[in-house]
Order: structure tokens, then sequence, then C-alpha cells
């Protein structure tokens, strides 16, 4: 989860949750694979130890050998790669292409939104109409190219990974 804190500021959240208690890993060695272990990577207040300031504890030496950014964890190299871009980006001088059409037009959308937040209308997505609230859910693993995709992970198709 990614919470605003305030203009230039996010507080980030890493949530792993398995409805199966006998599937998956144990909550050390989910930390262990993200790089989150208590008194290793991250210090008793949750602060992570690689940060800007020892520029990640990057190895230059695992990298020549393969690893591709020599950050350990998932979420310290996103968390690199989000911090190196400054608080606020600078989006006066892009210039989107046809694959930035999403783009464009979602930050056309939140502009608007924000706009109409400002005259005193309703947050986006907190009045009638929006989308209904229905089950989300998340698949990982091989499924048989029998299966729909979109339906993996759905109460309709249960596909053992």
């Amino acid at each position: 989860m990614l919470v605003p804190v305030d203009d230039v500021n996010t507080m980030f959240y890493w949530v792993a949750w398995h409805p199966d208690a006998n599937k998956g890993i144990s909550q050390e060695e989910w930390r262990a694979f993200c790089g989150a272990t208590v008194g290793v990577d991250l210090d008793e207040n949750f602060r992570k130890v690689r940060n800007a300031s020892n520029k990640y504890l990057q190895d230059r030496a695992a990298m020549k050998a393969g690893d591709f950014t020599g950050i350990k964890g998932i979420p310290t190299q996103d968390m690199a790669m989000w911090e190196s871009m400054g608080p606020i980006a600078d989006r006066s001088k892009d210039h989107p292409g046809t694959s930035d059409v999403a783009v464009v037009q979602f930050r056309r959308m939140m502009v608007a939104a924000a706009k109409k937040f400002q005259e005193g209308a309703p947050a986006i997505g907190t009045a009638e109409p929006r989308i209904p609230h229905i089950r989300l859910a998340s698949f990982e693993g091989l499924a048989p190219k029998t299966v729909d995709w979109r339906e993996l992970g759905s109460e309709n198709n249960k596909v053992e990974a």
C-alpha cells in the first residue's frame, strides 16, 4: 500500500497474505526474500537499512555476476527507483507517445477530479455512480492453455499452482 503522507512523501506498507496457512512461505522466509528482516534489513522502527544515503548498499560485484540491480529485495529495488526520481517529477518536458495514451488519460482524469474536489464535489470514487465493490482476485502459477486467464483466481475456476 502506498499512502500519501503529504504533498511529497508517501508511506509504503507491504502486505502479504494467503487464505490457506498450509500454502505459501512463512513470514520469516518472505521477509528474507524481500530483504525486509527486522534487525538485518530494517531497524527496530521498520526503517530500511538500505537507503539513498548509502546508495541502497548496491553490490556492483553482484551486478557483474548477473544480478540486474545489485540491490537486495524487491521492495528496496522499487523504493530506490521511486526515491531517485525526486519528490516531484517535472512533467513539463514530457513527450508522450502513442503508447502513453492511457497515462495521459489517467492524468487528465485525476486533474479533473482534483479540480472538482476543490470546488466542493465529493472525492472521486466516493459518490454514485462508481464502480461496484467486486471480489478482486490474483493468481500466481502455471495454467493449461485450456483455462481462460481472466478466470484465474476467481471462485469459478480454481487451478492449482
